[in-house]
């Protein structure tokens, strides 16, 4: 998105200037981008700034406050997808799994296992499954208040495996 200005014809520059040792990684990588054989010199200076400013671009705006903030959320949403890109590109590249995919943690696991068991617990408590044929309540069932209340002693087991599918693996179940 182009910066807000007055009507003035006149360009404006910043000159940028940068010097790296070549020990150093930021020089390894500065390095790679200028002399790389594949990548023409200022092409590699162009990516390199481009990755920069995906990160930077939306706080720069932001800092300018000339953007609103739907402009804002727009320019971050798509510096966010220039730099999965990015990631993406590394992941494939080097053959590792991307930070992106969506894992869930130990803890929330057991928590839904848990509150799953309650559900289904209750469920068979109430006789809501049984009067159901084991199908899930619909708005016609109604539990069977005349039924005593059964404690978790009474025979009733869930199969954490089985009713949570590939949430948890075996290594994780919870007894």
């Amino acid at each position: 998105m182009p910066r807000k200005r007055q009507a003035n014809t006149e360009r404006q520059r910043i000159l940028f200037s940068y010097n790296a040792d070549l020990d150093k990684p930021i020089g390894v990588v500065f390095e790679y981008l200028i002399q790389n054989e594949q990548i023409p010199a200022r092409l590699g200076k162009h990516k390199g700034l481009e990755a920069m400013s995906a990160f930077w671009q939306p706080f720069a705006y932001q800092a300018m406050k000339d953007l609103s903030e739907d402009e804002l959320k727009g320019m971050a949403r798509e510096s966010v997808a220039a730099l999965s890109r990015q990631i993406d590109l590394i992941c494939q590249t080097f053959g590792i799994e991307s930070p992106q995919t969506a894992q869930v943690s130990p803890e929330l696991k057991q928590a839904i296992q848990q509150t799953m068991g309650e559900v289904l617990q209750q469920f068979i408590v109430t006789g809501v499954l049984a009067s159901q044929g084991g199908a899930l309540p619909t708005e016609s069932s109604q539990p069977d208040v005349n039924r005593p209340a059964l404690s978790k002693d009474d025979g009733i087991t869930f199969d954490e495996a089985t009713a949570l599918g590939e949430l948890l693996d075996e290594s994780e179940t919870v007894a």
